[in-house]
């Protein structure tokens, strides 16, 4: 059946799955559901605190006369290494600089800890100024189900403006600093990084490769933004776009899935088609180049969009190739390293998972039919480099392996 056959929105067999046997103690049944349980308009105008103090100084104001001014400094809280630096403290630090932004049960996944350990490591970071925090009553479920406990917490980011956060990563050791930030400059930030309205987006992406850690038994871990810009994939770079994806799905035998998300409603905007477009063509042009085993998945999270034109749009970038692209065996290899998928089809309800996500299910729309692109069979590649530095890296739940 093809994605225009069906509406735009595939009907496969749907069902909740239980979580696997590696999963931690806090799993996808116990945090929220970006996807179903956030609207974008919930997002919007989001503040975030921070602990701060007012920093008082006499100045001359440009008539002569004598002034007296304050400004909001980070905190000076001053806390032990023991504190600041130990293990759990490092691996929260290592998911935000990953994700951007995470909830408070979202880390306690990723860490492999449990509610007592987070709430104290993240109230040692946030009274050292280094992170900042949001809490937003309208995402609890405290008043509509049993997971009074669970949910989302509060939404946590780097406090990436503060002096202070600079401080904390030169306390890092060499080879900590490498295993968490895989060779970027943390205080550099990116594109996905500001904005209140990227709450629901970062809460989403994180909680798609999340999900992938704990239910698809091909997947050895995943990447956020910093790590997935173009020049990690190709030496020889696309001039049209310098594509950045949104995160990054590695396999157990060393394949990478990019992944892509849309949450825009309106993609008859020509703004919103063109994007599209330009990305699908560029990450193409990437993975007809690229020796790596490469994939592209651009996922569709808005709940209104019609797959049938998110498909258009990248099937009109594909048809393009030959602008980037001389051989016609390489832009085949392009175009069919591109898919798309709906995250309705990856999780149809609330906290449901299908069996499609289990092996990362998702439509080409060259072959114009459905595939796995990490079927449960994958076996372990220790000899692959994207493997051994996926299971090194700080911000990768320590239950991974088991």
């Amino acid at each position: 059946m093809s994605l225009e056959q069906s509406e735009g929105r595939r009907k496969p067999d749907l069902f909740p799955v239980a979580p696997s046997s590696r999963s931690p103690h806090v799993t996808y049944l116990d945090r929220i559901d970006p996807l179903h349980e956030i609207e974008f308009k919930d997002v919007v105008g989001t503040r975030w605190d921070e602990i701060s103090v007012l920093e008082h100084a006499l100045a001359v104001s440009p008539s002569g006369a004598l002034v007296h001014r304050t400004k909001a400094t980070p905190s000076p809280v001053s806390l032990s290494a023991a504190r600041l630096y130990n293990p759990l403290t490092i691996r929260s630090v290592a998911a935000l600089n990953q994700f951007h932004q995470l909830s408070t049960f979202q880390l306690i996944t990723l860490s492999g800890g449990d509610h007592k350990n987070m709430e104290y490591v993240l109230g040692q970071l946030y009274s050292a100024g280094l992170i900042q925090r949001s809490t937003n009553t309208k995402w609890t479920h405290a008043d509509k189900d049993d997971r009074l406990n669970f949910g989302v917490g509060d939404v946590w980011q780097l406090n990436s403006t503060s002096p202070r956060l600079a401080e904390w990563f030169d306390g890092l050791s060499d080879l900590e600093y490498l295993l968490m930030s895989g060779g970027q400059n943390m205080l550099k930030g990116s594109n996905g990084s500001s904005g209140s309205s990227s709450i629901r987006h970062n809460l989403t992406l994180a909680e798609i490769i999340i999900r992938a850690i704990e239910m698809c038994p091909g997947v050895i871990g995943g990447w956020g933004e910093p790590l997935t810009v173009v020049g990690s994939f190709t030496d020889t770079l696309p001039d049209i776009r310098k594509n950045i994806a949104d995160g990054a799905i590695v396999g157990k035998d060393g394949s990478v899935i990019l992944i892509e998300t849309s949450g825009a409603a309106n993609l008859d905007r020509d703004a919103v088609g063109k994007r599209l477009s330009e990305k699908a063509l560029a990450w193409a042009a990437v993975a007809a180049r690229t020796e790596i085993p490469l994939k592209v998945v651009f996922v569709n999270i808005s709940t209104k969009a019609r797959m049938q034109r998110f498909g258009h749009h990248i099937q009109q970038g594909l048809d393009r190739i030959n602008e980037e692209i001389v051989k016609p065996q390489a832009q085949r290899k392009g175009r069919e390293s591109i898919f798309i998928a709906d995250a309705l089809d990856w999780f149809p309800f609330t906290l449901g998972i299908s069996r499609g996500f289990t092996e990362l299910e998702a439509y080409s729309t060259v072959t114009r039919r459905y595939h796995s692109l990490i079927p449960a069979d994958t076996k372990i590649n220790p000899e692959a480099d994207v493997v051994a530095n996926t299971l090194a890296a700080l911000h990768i739940p320590p239950w991974i392996a088991h």
